[in-house]
């Protein structure tokens, strides 16, 4: 069961090439200054901006639970 085929996109390097992006451009944020930019940035993503929804209403639920 061999298939032969030639690799024209290389997940692995896209990954680390975002991530190396990323982690350069965050690298002298704040945790706050962080936390801003990924708020503004838009999601394109639905399955991303349905996470960054359901971490939100976390957040919010751990913020009143703290202010008891």
């Amino acid at each position: 069961m061999s298939n032969a085929s030639t690799k024209t996109f290389d997940t692995v390097e896209m990954v680390r090439a975002v991530r190396d992006e990323l982690s350069a451009r965050i690298a002298t944020m704040s945790a706050d200054e962080e936390n801003r930019w990924l708020r503004s940035t838009e999601l394109s993503d639905p399955t991303l901006r349905r996470l960054m929804k359901l971490a939100a209403q976390q957040g919010a639920v751990v913020d009143g639970a703290s202010g008891s």
